[in-house]
């Protein structure tokens, strides 16, 4: 009220927009693959293709995401632009909290937690910690960030009704570029899956040339927005 006057002598033009999806919407650090630390910056565009890939993949509806990992992991992203496009809660425990796991599952419980991405070593131990109604809640489980351990599926399958998901994906390709579903009983090591929308994957040789199946290689990721 103070400055209505001032407001009120300003100009009603709307100003002319000048962002692109070009822009960097952030950086974030990583060690990368030689241990030393790198700033990686992301665009708008690729935030949104992330974000809008998540959408039309994960059928589950979200209501309440549980974010566990510190804003510095890449993996942060996920819930924040996921959560908060789709209106839904994002909550956020704080640092004490994230290592008390009786007190994570009966944040879980008491506030119908839909959505969780975790390691999947974390997520391993929640599920030793808890009783089986207390994630009655969850819809939808993403394990991320490091090897999914082959006895997992079968330990979630015994406490949850709720779809359990191996997600991949390097922090320059923001977040993810493929992801699985995984199946109850899983008799083989659980796969990274394939591309997520408007994503390639190619297994190259030496020679960036494609490999046949069953032969090692290295895997490129490329796609409109993986321009990084």
């Amino acid at each position: 009220d103070d400055e209505r006057e001032a407001l009120a002598a300003e100009s009603m033009t709307k100003p002319d927009a000048t962002a692109t999806p070009a822009n960097l919407a952030y950086v974030i650090y990583t060690s990368g693959s030689t241990g030393r630390p790198k700033g990686v910056l992301v665009s708008h565009e690729n935030v949104v293709h992330s974000t809008v890939a998540r959408s039309v993949y994960y059928e589950e509806s979200l209501t309440t995401y549980l974010l566990l990992s510190s804003f510095s992991f890449d993996s942060s992203v996920a819930g924040l632009f996921w959560t908060l496009c789709n209106g839904a809660t994002l909550l956020l425990p704080h640092g004490e909290l994230r290592r008390d796991l009786p007190a994570l599952i009966e944040l879980i419980r008491r506030q119908h937690v839909s959505h969780l991405l975790c390691l999947p070593s974390l997520y391993a131990l929640l599920l030793d910690a808890a009783e089986p109604a207390a994630l009655d809640s969850l819809r939808c489980v993403i394990v991320a960030g490091e090897a999914c351990p082959l006895e997992l599926p079968e330990k979630h399958r015994r406490h949850s009704s709720a779809g359990l998901y191996n997600e991949y994906g390097p922090t320059e390709g923001t977040v993810w570029a493929t992801v699985y579903k995984i199946e109850p009983k899983v008799t083989r090591q659980i796969p990274i899956g394939g591309p997520i929308a408007n994503t390639q994957i190619y297994i190259l040789d030496r020679q960036l040339q494609p490999v046949p199946f069953g032969v090692s290689g290295e895997l490129f990721i490329g796609g409109n927005a993986k321009r990084n």
